[in-house]
This record gives structure tokens, sequence and C-alpha cells, in this order.
């Protein structure tokens, strides 16, 4: 629990800090002043999970994303650390934010210097939307994070999935990449508790192009989804402490094996 404690002190109380103290950067003429001052945040914030808070990162496939062009990240999300994760993997990631943000104090001006891409979700035209910013998106030559959950899920629960990365993709030459993760088990949404232990990110290969759309979203589904579920399983099978991921999936070393005779 002292761990716990500790942790949630630092992310709490210092992020919005260190934030205040980058100020002065929205003064620069581009955004990588600003985008060097949140990673090396990001990085502590990364030191701080490990030897405060006990969670270590197992990262497995990074070499599948692309690199020196843009892709779109369609990551699990469960956790106030994984867009850290995913920041931290992948220093220029860019981002959609909704226009009300824009309009805040300090942080819309935070949004602008990042180039953050805007979006209307009040606008009723959400697909046409997603069109529109491609263009943006393939010029800037940044990987781009889409959430398909649309925010965080805690552990054990669902919700229908967003389309708006088949509509990014659709009919461009942009590499779709996926994400699964269980951080959510060691860092949960709404709890103080924080658990030790190991949290695996997963990169896979870019999806076949040309999907259509039932087949792409089934694919984000089977890659992001499922596959973050067999992963909680694996942990919670290892740890019942852990946040139960309420899925039954046999553990394959006690599966028995079907040869044919």
């Amino acid at each position: 629990m002292i761990r716990s404690l500790l942790f949630n002190i630092i992310f709490f109380v210092g992020t919005p800090l260190w934030s205040a103290m980058m100020a002065p950067l929205l003064l620069a003429k581009t955004r990588h002043p600003m985008q060097k001052g949140i990673h090396l945040w990001i990085r502590f914030l990364i030191w701080s999970m490990r030897v405060i808070g006990g969670i270590r990162l197992e990262i497995h496939g990074v070499e599948h994303a692309p690199k020196d062009r843009s892709f779109l990240l369609v990551s699990k999300h469960q956790s106030d650390g994984d867009p850290i994760v995913d920041y931290y993997l992948f220093p220029h990631v860019n981002a959609l934010a909704k226009k009300e943000l824009f309009s805040l104090p300090f942080i819309g001006a935070v949004l602008r210097k990042l180039e953050i891409v805007e979006i209307d979700r009040k606008s009723g035209n959400a697909h046409q939307e997603m069109v529109d910013v491609t263009s943006e998106i393939i010029e800037a030559k940044r990987p781009l994070i889409i959430y398909p959950e649309g925010t965080r899920v805690p552990v054990g629960e669902r919700r229908k999935l967003k389309s708006g990365a088949y509509y990014i993709q659709k009919g461009n030459d942009i590499p779709v990449v996926t994400v699964a993760s269980n951080l959510g088990q060691f860092w949960p949404k709404r709890r103080f508790r924080r658990y030790t232990g190991t949290a695996v990110f997963e990169v896979h290969p870019p999806l076949e192009k040309g999907l259509t759309k039932q087949a792409f979203m089934a694919e984000i589904e089977k890659r992001v989804i499922q596959r973050s579920d067999e992963i909680m399983a694996a942990a919670f099978r290892e740890n019942p402490r852990l946040p139960d991921p309420k899925v039954s999936i046999p553990d394959p070393e006690e599966t028995p094996s079907h040869e044919s005779k």
C-alpha cells in the first residue's frame, strides 16, 4: 500500500507541477521542445512505475511499427498508464482530441503546440471528419494513437468498439498496428491500489490492407480485445490478487493435445 501511495503522489501531484514548469515551452517555434519535455516526464514515470510502484514492463514487437512514416496505433485502453507507455514507446505519437478541449486555458495551448488533431464529436458527421484529417496525418509522418474503446474500460468490462480507425485508413496507405496489454490489472481505473508484477505490452504486425469494415473491426476485436483478455487471463492465473478479467481462457499448457492417429 505504501508503494501505491508514493506512486499516486508522484503521478497526481507531480504531473500538473511538471506541466506548469513546461509552460515557457509554449513560446518555442516548434512542437519539439514541448514534446521533449513531456517525454522526459514520461521516462521518469516509467522509472517510477518500476522502482516505486513495482510494475515492470514486458514489451514485445515494437519492431513491427513502421519507421519514418505515419501509421495508426490502435491500442487497448484500461488505465491512465496506457498512454504513458504508448508515448514512451513512440515519442512522436499524435492523438485526436475533442474540439472542446482546445478552448480550455493552457490545455488548449498545449494541444495546439503539440499539433494534436482536433475533432468535433458533436458534428454528427464523425466518419467524414475522420476522412478529412487523413491528409494531415499522412503529411505529419507521425503515428496516431487510436483507442477503439473510446475511453478507459475497467478490467472485466466491455464496450462497443468505435470504427474511426477504419475510416482513417480506408483507401489510404496508412498501416494499422495494434497493441494488446494488461496494464489495467496493475494500474486499475478508479482504484487507489497499484499491484506489483509484470505488465505485458504486445505490438503486432500491421493489418492486411483493403479489408472490409466488418473484417477490419473483427481483426481489431481479435488483436486488441481478445488478445488482451488472453494476456489478462494468464496473469490472473499466476496471481489471483490481480483484478479478475472475468474471461475463461484455457491454459495452453493444460489443454490436451489432439493428435491425429
